[in-house]
């Protein structure tokens, strides 16, 4: 289905920015 590979990507995005943005006050 594409809304599921829609969704699967945009979540991944959403993960990826938090994570970055976690390391950036970390680091």
């Amino acid at each position: 289905d594409v809304t599921e590979r829609v969704i699967a990507g945009i979540v991944t995005g959403l993960v990826i920015g938090v994570t970055l943005g976690v390391f950036q006050l970390i680091f």
